[in-house]
This record gives C-alpha cells, structure tokens and sequence, in this order.
C-alpha cells in the first residue's frame, strides 16, 4: 500500500515539475531565463497589442478604396429577362478589424540563419464581427427598387498567418503569409421589418454578386492589412524572460 501511495506521490511531483518548466526556453535561445508562459499565451498577448494598435491607426473601421458596388444580374421570370442592378456611390468600410482571437494552437519551428536564431510561428485566426458596410446602395428589378444601407456580414471566417521572427542583435517580424480559409457571409439590408425579408429575396440575384464581390475583396485586403502592424511591432517583448 505504502510503495503504492509512494510511487503515485513521485509521479505527480514529476508531472507538477513538467508542467512548471518553460517550453519556450528551447526555442527562444536568445533569452535568458524563464518565461513560464506558452506559446499560445506569447500569441494571444501579440494579437491583443495588435488588436489595440488597429484600433489606435483604424478606430475599428477601415475604408477599402475602389470597393463601390457596380454589379448587374440577369434574371428569367416565366419568358421575360430583366437586369437587376446594385450599385453604390461610396466604397465598403471593413467593420471589427480589431477583434483578432486565435481559433487554433500555435505551432512553431526553429532555424539558425547565418547564426542568428530564427522562428517560424503558425496559427489560424479569425476577426469577430467581421463586415463590410455601404451606407448607401441602389438596387433595381423593374419597377421595383432599394435605396439604403447594405451590410455583408462574415460571422464564419478563419485565415492562417504565418510570422517569422529573426534575432540577433535586433529582432524583426515578418508575415509570410496570410491565407483566408474560410468565409461565410450573408447580406442585411438597413431596412427592417416585412419589407426587409421581401426586398433581400427580390433582390437576391444582384445581392449574391455583390456579396461574392465583397467576399473576393475581403480575401484580398485582410492580409494587406494585417501585414502592416505585424511587421512594425515589437514582437520580441513578448518573448523576454519574465521577472
């Protein structure tokens, strides 16, 4: 009973210990010390200073330029063809550009680079709220027609980033690559009520372009974006020993 009891009480020491110790130490040679953190802690702490620093530049919105709506959609009703149209005078404003969270672990590997060491950080990320709003767009089908605000809105979306940090007598980041995984959205007219659930099916053709539209811009303007921030950041700080 005793060797037992023992024997589990060593156990826990060794997995309390395991648990205790850096993993970071082995990947950042170039601090001294312990961090006592994670990876997925150091990512987190970079995409909240990220997130605060686009608020500060953006205010948590951001006008695309050469994003105005110009889209024309045929539709067949019984033998008839008529042209259903959307357009908009102003360009989008990406909306919650801020809300940066990290959806998956981060992953990492080590190089040396001419002695100096070198990270490469992977994750994929995700923006809450992301949208991209028009205050005002012109949509037509014969007689018929809309003149208001137009939100398309990407609840579901995720992108993999991949950051790679080099140290040595300065440290410096750069975002390979930000590859947009995955984005679902849907169209919301400012107009409510009856009116709204009638007028988003009458006009379903044009607003379907013009989401496929916002989504393809979308895909190209995030990484842009975020390419800015990353690379002027001091991603370093967070990887220093803690006190």
């Amino acid at each position: 009973m005793f060797p037992k009891f023992l024997s589990l009480c060593v156990l826990a020491t060794i997995a309390v210990y395991c648990t205790e110790a850096s993993p970071l130490q082995s990947f950042f040679p170039w601090s001294t010390g312990t961090t006592n953190k994670n990876l997925n802690w150091v990512l987190d702490t970079i995409l909240k200073t990220v997130s605060s620093d686009l608020v500060v530049e953006h205010g948590d919105s951001l006008v695309i330029p050469n994003t105005q709506i110009n889209t024309t959609q045929e539709v067949g009703i019984l033998w008839w063809k008529f042209n259903t149209v959307a357009s908009s005078t102003a360009p989008g404003t990406l909306k919650n550009i801020s809300s940066v969270v990290r959806v998956s672990d981060a992953a990492i590997s080590q190089t040396m680079v001419n002695g100096s060491p070198q990270i490469e950080l992977k994750a994929e990320l995700k923006l809450n709220d992301l949208a991209m709003e028009y205050t005002n767009v012109n949509t037509k089908l014969m007689l018929l027609s809309y003149d208001a605000g137009l939100t398309v809105k990407c609840p579901t979306n995720g992108f993999n980033v991949d950051i790679l940090i080099t140290s040595g007598s300065s440290c410096s980041a750069k975002l390979v690559a930000a590859t947009i995984t995955e984005l679902g959205c849907n169209v919301e007219l400012s107009e409510g009520g009856i009116m709204n659930y009638i007028k988003t099916h009458l006009f379903s053709y044009a607003l379907g372009k013009v989401m496929d539209d916002v989504k393809s811009i979308m895909a190209a303007q995030l990484p842009s974006i975020l390419t800015p921030i990353i690379e002027q950041h001091n991603v370093c700080k967070f990887l220093e020993p803690s006190s």
